[in-house]
């Protein structure tokens, strides 16, 4: 999340891109038999989301493609009590949402510590001291999350920002590899059998300096966790696999840009190897009001015509779950 400063004052658009070569009518025709199949089998498929043998879709357990419409609700975990987890979710529910973008752990934005005054940490900031009241209702949020049909993009260090204090950054940098890969440890053994993940590292920043650290967190994770899938989200103008392409764990690429998005869009399909690849965000200007029918959305059909398969919606608002309301 961009210094407020900086931003646009827009909701981003953020969704996955699986299209094949410019030529409009393929697209439309290859998309919408997509979505057709995916509207059957979202009854039918149980989670984790795994990859197509394409290399180009995310599919269920079952194999058939799934049609993700995610919302960003980073705060969520500390941001809302139960009875405001419950109301939220039941209302994505009923407006057709199935996945969500949410930080395990929150820096700045309704965090660190939750809104049953746990912190993630015993010591704050020590990686190697999670606090298990915390993590207690984190799982609790995730499993409930589950029951509502939705798989979580599970975010467990966000680094923040260049030039601001909303991620985990120099925490990382303090506690080191050692302490990263047992946090990692720790996360995997705790979150394995949850069925509805996918990891996202990073968090609206490259790796940079800590990079090692990243790396040990998701080193960590994988020791005990092999079931789930790993992406990452990174500065603007930067996909995963730019940052990440030769770290040994990255499954699923993203493409983020506030620029011409058609652009980077096909530059990350005729990437070799193929890897499937989520439009994270770009900036895009309308209002709240399309949540619950994103028909609407000015850039759903040209979206669609570039082979869209995942739409995630969100706004300043809804990341930080101030003023809550559904």
């Amino acid at each position: 999340m961009a210094p407020e400063a900086d931003r646009p004052r827009a909701v981003y658009f953020q969704g996955w891109y699986s299209g094949s070569k410019p030529m409009a009518r393929t697209y439309l025709l290859t998309a919408l038999g997509a979505l057709a199949s995916a509207c059957v089998a979202l009854a039918a498929g149980p989670y984790p989301a795994r990859i197509g043998p394409a290399h180009r879709h995310l599919v269920y357990q079952n194999g058939a493609p799934i049609l993700v419409q995610g919302d960003a609700p980073w705060s969520l975990i500390s941001g809302l009590t139960r009875e405001e987890v419950e109301l939220y979710l039941e209302s994505r529910r009923r407006q057709g949402f199935n996945s969500l973008m949410v930080n395990l752990i929150e820096h700045k934005f309704r965090g660190p510590v939750n809104r049953y005054r746990e912190g993630p940490f015993t010591t704050p900031g020590d990686f190697s001291t999670p606090n298990e009241k915390y993590f207690e209702h984190a799982d609790w949020v995730i499993r409930k999350a589950a029951e509502k049909g939705m798989q979580v993009f599970l975010a467990p260090i966000y680094l923040g920002y260049i030039g601001t204090d909303e991620g985990w950054i120099e925490e990382a940098l303090a506690n080191g590899p050692e302490k990263c890969l047992s946090w990692g440890r720790y996360l995997g053994k705790r979150y394995r059998d949850f069925d509805n993940l996918i990891w996202l590292m990073g968090g609206d920043r490259d790796p940079d300096k800590a990079r090692e650290d990243v790396d040990a967190v998701a080193r960590g994770i994988k020791e005990f966790d092999n079931r789930h899938l790993f992406s990452a989200h990174c500065h603007p103008e930067n996909s995963a696999v730019d940052q990440y392409k030769n770290d040994g764990w990255l499954d699923l690429n993203t493409t983020y840009t506030y620029g011409i998005v058609h652009r980077m869009l096909l530059t990350d399909y005729d990437r070799a190897p193929v890897m499937p690849f989520v439009l994270i965000s770009v900036i895009m200007l309308i209002s709240p009001k399309f949540y619950g029918d994103v028909s609407g959305h000015p850039l759903l059909v040209p979206a669609i015509v570039c082979g869209l398969v995942m739409l995630v919606i969100g706004n300043f608002i809804m990341y930080r779950m101030v003023n809550f309301k559904v």
